[in-house]
């Protein structure tokens, strides 16, 4: 009995560092990724020709979405033009579709009261496009528009 307590405790460790191991390891990966995003980013803005890239929003205590100062953010548009009522966010994600995570999650929640304001919200996929759970939230009422780009 003794011997299965510790082969129970050896086991525990070892999916703890495999555990650590997962999350570090998209860890770096997330570190690198910023950059493609940028870019991928960048690129769009340029194809387009209108917007400001990164433009900060939060939703006021009357429900209207507001351009704010760093810092005081609650969602950065990957491009937003805040007079015509515009947002794009570019996702490039090249190695698989891009999951309906916790994180983007919350980006379609915010991106979702912008179009109940009126405004016109474009999410555009470079390379792969949304996974299922991911494209059922964006076409879910009020819809975002999905632009998949190969």
């Amino acid at each position: 009995k003794k011997e299965d307590g510790e082969e129970k405790k050896k086991k525990q460790k070892e999916k703890i560092k495999k555990s650590y191991e997962e999350w570090s390891n998209r860890y770096k990966k997330k570190k690198k990724n910023p950059g493609k995003g940028n870019k991928s980013a960048d690129d769009h803005h340029k194809s387009i020709g209108w917007g400001e890239r990164e433009v900060r929003m939060k939703i006021d205590e009357n429900g209207n979405p507001i351009e704010v100062k760093k810092g005081q953010e609650k969602r950065n548009l990957d491009i937003g033009d805040v007079k015509n009522k515009k947002a794009v966010e570019v996702k490039d994600y090249s190695s698989k579709k891009v999951p309906n995570s916790k994180e983007i999650k919350r980006e379609v929640e915010f991106d979702k009261k912008l179009v109940e304001k009126g405004w016109d919200v474009e999410w555009v996929f470079k390379d792969k496009g949304p996974s299922k759970g991911l494209e059922e939230a964006l076409k879910s009422p009020p819809p975002i528009k999905i632009t998949i780009i190969k």
